[in-house]
């Protein structure tokens, strides 16, 4: 199994793929919704409490009862960290908190591979935390004080061969190796105030996401991020040989979906139920 990442975009995002990596870009400036965009579910727990929102071109998160979350998350896209490095960029603030764990914290950005290993970063006014293994309430983890009060600071997640680096305002504050325990979910990502045991109020400006290289959908042979008629072009044409011919190697990652190393009509109709795959695509 690929040592992969998924990430849940979380806000009105703009998506562009290509060959040479991912990029997606939130502005709140442009008045889109996290749950208005493609591949987004948002999560509210608790009693009734205004869904998240954008104000004066900001994304507004806020919960204040003891049992609410508003955590937006998705499993739209497959990053391989083993071959690349995967960052995502936001600037936010905390403007009011309540922590009942020392180990949650009201702002959280969590990442979870397709073997189940886990990073989550939880900020809060006074204090980073970065968690990594089974459960958070076991505080596997690095943490630092820091005074960023309730105005705006711009955070980055990086993400590369298993190791986890935490940069605030561009330096350098925490780093944290992959712990070998797993949890039971696989491939996902969330973002928010996703915690019944931490509240406030959450205010989010930008947010982007990108890697240098991503694992294509299947199907994708010119790996453009999509599955489209190029793709099929290039089966039809140069790589549906049949089960007593061999192929040119560039034709197995993509079309040889049952792995016996030839393209014949099976991988035709795997491609088939493919076609028009892409990013976020439902």
């Amino acid at each position: 199994m690929h040592n992969a990442y998924h990430f849940i975009w979380l806000v009105g995002l703009s998506v562009s793929v290509s060959a040479q990596g991912i990029e997606l870009q939130f502005d709140a400036a442009l008045g889109v919704l996290p749950q208005e965009t493609n591949g987004i579910v948002l999560l509210m727990d608790g009693p009734d409490e205004d869904p998240p929102s954008i104000v004066s071109n900001v994304l507004r998160i806020e919960t204040t009862h003891p049992e609410s979350r508003q955590c937006f998350q998705s499993t739209c896209l497959t990053v391989d960290f083993t071959s690349a490095v995967a960052t995502c960029h936001f600037r936010a603030r905390i403007i009011q908190e309540m922590n009942v764990s020392d180990c949650r914290k009201g702002l959280s950005i969590s990442i979870i591979d397709d073997d189940g290993r886990q990073f989550t970063l939880y900020i809060d006014q006074t204090e980073i935390l970065l968690i990594t293994g089974g459960s958070s309430q076991d505080c596997a983890l690095a943490r630092k004080a820091l005074l960023l009060g309730s105005t705006f600071h711009d955070f980055e997640l990086r993400i590369t061969n298993d190791q986890a680096e935490v940069f605030v305002d561009g330096t350098r504050e925490l780093t944290l190796a992959a712990a070998p325990e797993v949890v039971a979910l696989q491939n996902k990502f969330s973002f928010g105030e996703c915690s019944t045991l931490a509240k406030g109020i959450i205010e989010i400006e930008t947010f982007t996401f990108g890697s240098t290289a991503a694992i294509p959908p299947p199907g994708d042979f010119n790996r453009n991020g999509e599955v489209e008629i190029l793709d099929a072009r290039a089966f039809t044409t140069s790589c549906l040989l049949g089960p007593t011919t061999s192929v040119p190697s560039a034709c197995i990652a993509p079309f040889d979906k049952d792995l016996d190393d030839d393209i014949d009509l099976a991988d035709f109709s795997a491609f088939q139920r493919a076609f028009g795959a892409g990013p976020c695509s439902e």
